[in-house]
């Protein structure tokens, strides 16, 4: 059985960060990696602007290019993951994801740092628990985001209502606000209830 942590959050609430701790504090116990939705999406934009290399070489050179200027590849990325959502399946990169995590046979937790949708954070919590990160616009700012992307549905789909399987399940959400805290705070905050929830998924 795989045990999902799902964590949702706007840019710079620390999503990546509190993944990154996360696992490096888990993995003493258990088989774990993380994963992101949006993988499966540069993958699919790194075939397509290279179409003559394979998978991997195409994806490495999309590596090449968000290194040097993240924002002119961001705009592709969320171009075709709402186009996909929208015009084939809104389940699409969850799919995706979840292809990707059931040849992991040997993974007992999966971390997912970029839940930014309401059917992804459903399939996180049917499968495990949603942490939720929080942070006052100006923070944000503060921490380097754009106010323009800060403004994109991708950035606000989850920030203003519950979806259903949050509301069904409150005892799966954790919140946290992260102004004032620093990476290790926002792990050390949290780790008291991840610990207390997983002695009860394995005991």
């Amino acid at each position: 059985m795989i045990f999902i942590i799902g964590i949702a959050g706007r840019m710079r609430t620390g999503k990546s960060s509190l993944a990154r701790l996360l696992e490096e504090y888990l993995s003493h116990t258990h088989t774990t990696m993380t994963f992101s939705f949006a993988e499966a999406v540069r993958q699919e934009v790194a075939n397509a602007l290279w179409p003559n290399h394979g998978s991997a070489e195409a994806r490495y050179f999309l590596s090449l290019k968000e290194a040097e200027h993240k924002e002119s590849v961001r705009p592709l990325l969320q171009a075709l993951g709402q186009a996909k959502r929208e015009m084939v399946d809104d389940d699409y990169w969850i799919d995706a994801l979840r292809d990707s995590v059931n040849r992991q046979k040997e993974t007992s937790i999966v971390i997912i740092d970029d839940v930014r949708h309401h059917n992804e954070a459903d399939f996180c919590i049917e499968n495990g628990i949603l942490i939720k990160l929080r942070a006052p616009e100006s923070t944000l700012i503060a921490r380097g985001a754009n106010p323009e992307r800060l403004a994109h549905y991708s950035e606000t789909a989850m920030y203003y209502s519950a979806s259903e399987g949050e509301l069904k399940n409150p005892h799966k959400i954790l919140t946290l606000n992260t102004a004032g805290l620093s990476p290790k705070g926002m792990f050390k905050a949290l780790r008291p209830f991840i610990d207390e929830i997983l002695e009860g998924e394995y005991e």
